[in-house]
């Protein structure tokens, strides 16, 4: 059962990614998520400066509203499958390419807090 593994010593943060997020009852316990989040926002934040683009601008490019876009880059949103495909086409990246900045973010993020180099490998 998913709550046994919260209280498991052998937990990681990579397992984060699979523990429901109303079974989350600390927030030290979703970190895992929330950097991926935060560094998948950051790699669109990225890509879009690159392109010299406003958020209103993906947000025509791409069909999401401005706000989303907004929340997105923040890391307060956690986007659908066909979200990501419409931000990377909007883009003109690869998806996997910002899947890709985002992982190296987080790892990033995740080594600077005292993790161990296993994350995400």
């Amino acid at each position: 059962m998913a709550a046994d593994r919260l209280a498991h010593p052998s937990w990681t943060p990579a397992d984060v990614t699979y523990i429901p997020w109303s079974l989350c009852h600390q927030p030290s316990t979703v970190r895992g998520v929330l950097d991926l989040r935060s560094s998948f926002g950051l790699a669109v934040r990225a890509v879009r400066a690159e392109l010299g683009w406003s958020q209103e601008r993906l947000s025509v490019e791409s069909g999401l509203d401005r706000t989303y876009v907004s929340g997105l880059e923040r890391g307060q949103r956690n986007p659908a499958l066909q979200t990501l495909v419409r931000l990377a086409d909007a883009l003109g990246v690869p998806l996997h390419e910002l899947v890709k900045r985002a992982e190296e973010g987080a790892r990033a993020v995740h080594l600077q807090s005292g993790g161990d180099s296993s994350f995400n490998d």
